[in-house]
């Protein structure tokens, strides 16, 4: 696939949970790659490092305090970045919450709350506030960030991996809802790259009592944010928009996914379904594309 990202240069690109791990290499590569990024978070320091690295580099950033749980906050950073730039080509939905471990009988409600909230809600909640623009304009992008849940529960992190495999089935969701307006959604699983979150996963008293076997299997495929990073930037550029609505990880072979894309969805791959002894797998109520009933 040919690597021409010079359409990025004039977008405009929003990553939550920009200021640090996954979120800030992908601001930065979309940066080095033309775009426009603001980095996004509630840490004020963090993003406005990742925004300072950014510029250093030669590329066009700035930070904006967002709280991706709280519509006001939500709102006032979109409408003023709109107001600056006159458009959002792309919505990054990065930020992530991992603090609920432990058997469901013992976990805290609480952080269990917190991550459903950050991982679930707060991608709905920026969606909401970004589509009306895209829409108007007929042209957007989202990227929602997946991760362990996607493919099969992980015990003791009941939150996580249910609140990710909500966001896949969102996406897809989402990707029917608004693609007759041009807006491409897409679900990407960044691998296991190790960040401060999962450090302090699996360094907390609770990780270390609940998750030792999860840290065991991944201590020996931990990868750089870079691949999630750069696929990031393949996805913004448009040269994969035949793909929204699938799951996606850094792994997969994007080109061969393209040419045969049409026999993934009609075998409904790259998808969240139901699967039946001696029936095969359940087809869905409805598959793409869908148009509004008006």
């Amino acid at each position: 696939m040919a690597d021409d990202r010079s359409s990025l240069r004039g977008q405009v690109g929003i990553v939550t949970g920009g200021g640090r791990g996954i979120g800030q290499a992908m601001a930065l590569a979309l940066a080095r790659s033309g775009m426009h990024v603001i980095a996004a978070a509630r840490s004020a320091g963090e993003i406005e490092e990742t925004a300072g690295l950014a510029r250093s580099a030669g590329g066009s950033a700035e930070a904006a305090v967002l709280d991706v749980c709280d519509e006001e906050s939500i709102e006032t950073c979109l409408a003023g970045v709109l107001k600056r730039h006159g458009r959002i080509d792309l919505l990054v939905n990065n930020a992530g919450s991992q603090s609920a471990v432990g058997p469901v009988w013992e976990v805290d409600p609480r952080r269990w709350r917190q991550d459903i909230e950050v991982n679930l809600l707060g991608p709905f909640l920026c969606c909401r506030a970004v589509l009306p623009s895209m829409m108007q304009r007929r042209s957007g992008r989202i990227i929602n960030v997946l991760g362990g849940g996607l493919t099969g529960p992980i015990p003791y992190n009941s939150a996580y991996s249910s609140s990710k495999a909500g966001l896949a089935r969102f996406t897809e969701t989402l990707s029917i809802e608004a693609g007759p307006w041009s807006v491409h959604v897409f679900a990407l699983s960044p691998g296991a790259v190790q960040t401060s979150l999962t450090r302090s996963l699996f360094d907390s008293p609770e990780g270390r009592k609940w998750q030792a076997a999860l840290k065991a299997r991944v201590d020996g495929i931990w990868i750089g944010p870079e691949r999630a990073a750069d696929r990031t930037v393949l996805l913004a550029s448009g040269q994969a928009d035949g793909l929204s609505g699938l799951l996606l990880t850094v792994d997969d072979d994007v080109t061969a996914m393209l040419k045969s894309v049409a026999d993934i969805r009609r075998n409904d791959l790259h998808a969240l379904r139901v699967v039946k002894a001696n029936e095969g797998h359940v087809r869905p109520i409805l598959s793409p594309p869908v148009g509004p009933d008006d």
